[in-house]
Order: structure tokens, then sequence, then C-alpha cells
């Protein structure tokens, strides 16, 4: 087992079906607004919104298992450490099943305090609990395929991890279809699509993973159980779940004000935020590749190589992110028409697409810093960026956004977080390159 060196060849054959695969997460979630955007109900749209919201909580606080798994086996893999590669899979998979076990076992409390928490109107939150009584189900397959993906993407087998994505994105897709518009089953169809979709992706990753562990090499026969590895597992996942804590927070945040501003606000916002998510995925698949590689040469202590990695993923993200303000500046309009038939929603919307062509600026490089950071495994300095972001950043714009009822400040308050995302971790690459003393 022998890792490749850095090449723009090799950058675009790991990038590219990134950004496929990543489109297809936002492609799956715009099914479901557009799906349920064409009801007869508002409510089932900003249901969706607090639903997501819940899983975003749920799902992206352990996005570590898909992060922490990446880091670590990257550099593995650069080390041709192979008993170590197939030890970090099985670590990650150990706290997969635990956490997805637990979500399951006490889904009924934390639905309930999800709820109450996120303080919707009643139809709102009818809409919400269907949705995520329906999807909570498939908590351990999701949190398994997060593990797989990680360590096919540290290993640098990036067409595996795109036909995952594919399988689970497509299958939700054609589900919503046949469980909304077919079956007549609304936003509690769009739940269980995504549920069974999860199931089939992380199967198939759990055979694609493990076949490949069982051909590396085996030079020893005991160190699943090494208490420095399970420590330095813990310790970056725990900054890893703080880091996304915070950014989860500063969604959930804005989602929950956007809803104290009215239904209309609220749905115009959750569509933007869709469109941003969109343009976060096509430009992630650059982070992506950034980790896989950076990894690798960080293990193999490479520095050079390394500074060679970032510097050609900032250049190739301008070109992306003049492309997708380009397109958004053109088509913005009709591409929101599509996700629904609500007038009012659409020209509320395209009030602050503005804001979202600001966002995309700042937000894309701070997704580059964020692969080089996960491929490196600094967990601390994430942590660390990440809170002074939604503390500084975001939340005194946000309170005074809702407190002279001002849509336009709370976008204000979110492009502030995104501008303290990606200064405070652009200050710590050349210290992240120096040799330890």
């Amino acid at each position: 087992m022998n890792s490749p060196s850095f090449s723009q060849k090799r950058f675009w054959a790991l990038a590219v079906p990134n950004i496929l695969a990543n489109l297809s997460v936002p492609f799956a979630g715009l099914i479901d607004i557009g799906f349920l955007g064409h009801l007869p109900e508002v409510t089932a749209l900003s249901g969706i919104a607090l639903g997501t919201v819940f899983f975003d909580y749920c799902y992206w606080t352990f996005g570590f298992l898909r992060m922490g798994t990446t880091g670590l086996a990257a550099q593995a893999f650069g080390r041709d450490q192979s008993d170590e590669l197939r030890w970090i899979w099985q670590r990650g998979l150990l706290l997969a099943f635990a956490i997805g076990g637990l979500l399951l076992l006490f889904r009924q409390p934390i639905i309930q305090a999800a709820l109450f928490l996120l303080q919707g109107d009643p139809e709102t939150e009818s809409q919400a609990f269907a949705y995520i009584s329906a999807r909570i189900w498939g908590a351990p397959c999701a949190l398994t395929g997060y593990v797989c993906m990680g360590w096919l993407m540290a290993t640098q087998r990036a067409r595996s991890t795109l036909v995952l994505a594919l399988v689970l994105n497509g299958g939700n897709a054609v589900l919503d279809y046949w469980f909304i518009v077919h079956l007549g089953w609304g936003i509690r169809g769009a739940g269980w699509a995504t549920a069974l979709s999860e199931a089939a992706a992380s199967i198939m990753g759990l055979v694609w993973v493990g076949r490949a562990v069982a051909q590396l090499d085996r030079t020893q026969h005991a160190g699943f159980w090494n208490p420095h590895k399970w420590w330095e597992t813990l310790s970056l996942n725990r900054d890893i779940t703080i880091r996304t804590f915070c950014l989860i927070s500063a969604f959930a945040v804005f989602n929950n004000l956007s809803a104290l501003l009215g239904h209309l606000i609220l749905a115009a916002n959750a569509l933007i935020l869709k469109l941003l998510s969109t343009v976060a995925f096509f430009i992630d698949g650059l982070a992506f590749a950034v980790e896989a590689l950076a990894g690798s040469a960080f293990g193999k202590k490479d520095t050079k190589q390394v500074k060679t990695i970032l510097m050609y993923a900032f250049r190739s993200n301008a070109i992306l992110v003049l492309v997708s303000i380009i397109g958004l500046a053109l088509f913005a309009n009709s591409v929101l028409w599509i996700l629904t038939d609500h007038q009012a929603v659409v020209e509320q919307a395209m009030r602050f697409i503005p804001w979202l062509l600001a966002l995309i600026v700042f937000s894309s490089f701070a997704y580059i810093l964020d692969g080089y950071f996960i491929g490196i495994s600094a967990g601390k300095v994430l942590r660390t960026s990440m809170l002074w972001s939604l503390i500084a950043g975001f939340l005194p714009l946000a309170g005074l956004g809702i407190f002279l009822e001002s849509n336009h400040l709370l976008w204000a308050a979110f492009f502030s977080f995104m501008v303290w995302r990606a200064l405070s971790l652009w200050r710590k690459v050349s210290p992240s390159l120096m040799p330890p003393e």
C-alpha cells in the first residue's frame, strides 16, 4: 500500500467525484422541498425546515465520525500503516453503532425536547414531528455511512464515495416521489424516503470497506483497544463535535429567529439556505480532496507538498466561486420558482439574494480551510475558530436583527459568521506548517 504523490490530475481525480457526490446531497434536499413546496400547505415547507434543524444537530454533531475518520485514516494512509487503517475504521464503526442505537432508544424524549427548543407554531411542529419520527429510524445507518465514507475518502477511493452518494440521494429522490406523490404520505413520506435510502447506502459501504480492509497487510494482531489511539480519536472527536455544534447552532438560531419573523420569512430563508448549501456542497468537493491529499502528505511529513495542495485548492476554489455567483445572479429567480409555487415566498427570497452572493465568497474559503485542518487532524484549531465565529461574529448581530425585526440584519449576522470563520482559520495555517519543537 503506497499513497500517491500530489499532482493536479490527482487533485481533480478526487475533487470531481466528490463534487458530484456532494451535489447529489442538496439535490435530494431540493427534491424534498420541490415535492413539499407544491403541496397546498405552506407549513410543509416550514415543517421540514424545523425537522432538518433537528437532524442537523443529531447528524452534523456526530459528523466527527466522518471527519475524524478521514483525517486520521488519511495520515495513516500516507504513512503506509495498514493495521492502523483497519483499526481506525473499526473504532469508528463501534462509535457509530453505539450512538445510533442510543438515538433510537431515546427517540421520543429527544424529539419532544427538540421541538420544545425549536419553538415553532402548532401546525409547523406537527409537520416537523411527522418528518422526524419517520426519518430517525435511519440513524444507525446514517452514522455508519459517515464512517465508511470517511475511510473511503481518506484512502482516495473517490469513485466509491460517489456511488454511495448516488445510491443515498438518488434513492431518496425516487422514494420521495413514491411516498409523497404516489402514496400521498406528505412530509412523513419524505422522512421514510431518507431513512430507507440511508440503510441501502450504509449496507453497500460496509461491504466495500470490509473488502478493502480484508486486503490490507496484517503486521499486528492487537491494537484496536490501544489507549493512546483511543484518546487521540476521542479528543479529536470532542473538538470536532464542539466545532460542529457551534456551526449547527448558527444555522439553528438563524432558522429559529426566522420563524419569529413569520411563516413567509422562514420559508424564504429556508429556500436561500438551501441554495447556499447547494453551492457549499459543490465547492466542498475541493475541500474533501484537500482532506485526503493534505492529510496523506502531512502523515508523510511533507510540508512542501501540503503547501502546494492548499494553494492549488485556493486557486481552483476562486474559479468555482466565480461560476457559482454568475449562475445564481442570472438564474436565482427561475430556480426559486422551480422549488415552490408560492409567489409571496419567491418575492421575499429574491430580496435577500445579494446576501447569498456575498456569503458564497467567504464561506467557500472557509470550506477549503476546514478541509485542510480536518485532514491534518487539527481539532483544536477548528473548535476555537468556530466558537469565536459564533460568539463574536454571529450572535450579537442576530440578536440585534430580532430586536429590530430585520431579516437583513439576520443575514448580516450570518455573513459576519462566515467572515470570522474564514479569517480565524487562515491565521492558523502558517503555525500549523511549522515543525514541532
